[in-house]
């Protein structure tokens, strides 16, 4: 039984530079040899699941994996050493190349019966569906806890409502799904970017296990704990080694199908996390509490805006008191002569008790008004605080589960409302010593409860 490509010949095609040199072969032989048993490295993260002894069960667990992979491997190189099958990066050449290696085999060896060669093809998704799994469950877990360390933003250690980390979960399926776009889900593509990071991690465990036992010789005096920590880290040394070796082949043999990409990424990702640091470490040291005792502020100033005297204003006027400012005034913008006479009538009418302070606009502006007067307050007592209140208009669900209300209120009507709140709410944030305080409406929610009366003195 022959393979389809099997007489294919490789200098018909483009050569690949490396075949030029026997040692290369080697290397790159060594090098992907060592890449089909990456998969075991998954149970090094699984200990803890395992029945006790944890340590007896997972390394018996880690060995009949092992001992399995190798025997599929060996098994299919020594098939397609029989069948001629043979494969390349670069299939346009030769038609029958673009097949991969595992269904050449399978269509050989069971005579092209699709009842043998679907189960096996199957059977590879499922293998590759439950590998990329492991990133899914490896990668928010690792992220997690650089998190933790300050290395990646603090929303990565933050569980989901199942109890996973979620962000990290969405940010891995996130750049899966741009590396399948951008490669077109070539294997050859990205198999460059998985050996790289793959053997690189394995350098840096190994050398981080290497170091741990180091220390542990350090501090233990026992001679049967020295010998077997000097043994542990003699396989470390010994795995640091072999490790660097396959990293350093496969990144000179793949830099051109896509080696060099991962080494870009990872260079950036350290840059990266490092800015991440020192801005977290920069944020630490500002916000730290000085030693003595802090400076309290002099006095308090609330500023409500009023536009009409309406309930949503009685609210702000309600909490505005509450914390008791040593002064409370009402503001507005004279953008229109008339509406700005009858509401400094209504107020009066009313006997609110706050005093209305009407500021002028000729050109019809709203928020920089309003922006000068509180930067004035400000600039006149430095040490005081000012608590800017404005409001905010929400649509609101009904108490019948979930449903709007009132027909005219909803998610599109967001759109007309809080637009001079979100503008003043973007300019006042930036003011220091000033506080902006947004009061919700809730639209068209029938069990909205009624402001208060009277605005206590």
């Amino acid at each position: 039984m022959t393979a389809a490509s099997a007489g294919h010949d490789a200098r018909e095609g483009a050569q690949e530079w490396t075949s030029a040199a026997l040692f290369l072969l080697c290397a790159r032989a060594f090098a992907a040899g060592s890449v089909a048993v990456t998969g075991i490295e998954t149970f090094t993260t699984r200990v803890r699941f395992f029945r006790p002894p944890r340590g007896r069960n997972a390394a018996a667990a880690i060995t009949a994996v092992g001992a399995a992979t190798v025997a599929l491997f060996i098994g299919t190189v020594v098939l397609a050493f029989l069948t001629g099958a043979q494969t390349s990066a670069n299939p346009a050449s030769a038609p029958d190349l673009r097949h991969p290696l595992l269904a050449q085999l399978a269509d050989t060896v069971f005579g092209s019966s699709p009842a043998a060669l679907w189960p096996v093809m199957l059977a590879t998704a499922g293998v590759l569906l439950l590998a990329a799994n492991t990133a899914f469950v490896g990668f928010p877990q690792l992220a997690s806890v650089f998190a933790e360390d300050s290395l990646l933003p603090r929303q990565l250690h933050k569980r989901g409502d199942r109890l996973v980390y979620s962000n990290g979960i969405l940010i891995l399926a996130v750049a899966a799904a741009l590396l399948v776009v951008l490669y077109g889900g070539g294997a050859y593509e990205l198999i460059g970017l998985y050996v790289v990071g793959v053997f690189l991690s394995m350098v840096l465990s190994h050398a981080a296990m290497s170091r741990h036992w180091r220390r542990v010789l350090d501090v233990e005096r026992d001679p049967a704990r020295r010998a077997r920590a000097h043994r542990a880290r003699a396989t470390a040394v010994a795995a640091v080694l072999a490790c660097a070796a396959v990293l350093a082949i496969v990144a000179f043999t793949m830099f051109r199908r896509g080696g060099w990409i991962a080494v870009l990424i990872i260079g950036g990702c350290y840059l990266l996390m490092r800015a991440i640091s020192t801005h977290y470490a920069a944020v630490r040291g500002e916000i730290e509490l000085p030693k003595g005792r802090p400076q309290l502020p002099s006095r308090s100033h609330a500023i409500v805006l009023a536009s009409s005297v309406n309930l949503p204003l009685m609210r702000m006027l309600s909490y505005a008191k509450a914390p008791r400012p040593d002064t409370i005034t009402a503001l507005t913008v004279n953008v229109d002569a008339a509406a700005s006479r009858r509401l400094v009538a209504e107020w009066d009418r009313r006997r609110i008790g706050v005093p209305l302070t009407v500021l002028d606009s000729p050109y019809r502006e709203i928020t920089g008004p309003i922006v000068d007067y509180v930067k004035a307050r400000r600039r006149d007592a430095p040490r005081d605080v000012v608590t800017v209140y404005l409001p905010e208009y929400v649509v609101g669900l009904g108490p019948q589960k979930g449903r709007l209300s009132r027909g005219y209120f909803n998610w599109s009507t967001s759109l007309l409302h809080n637009q001079t709140t979100k503008a003043l709410h973007r300019q006042l944030k930036y003011e220091p010593g000033v506080m902006v305080c947004t009061v919700p409406w809730i639209l068209g929610d029938s069990t909205e409860p009624p402001p208060l009366r009277r605005i206590p003195k």
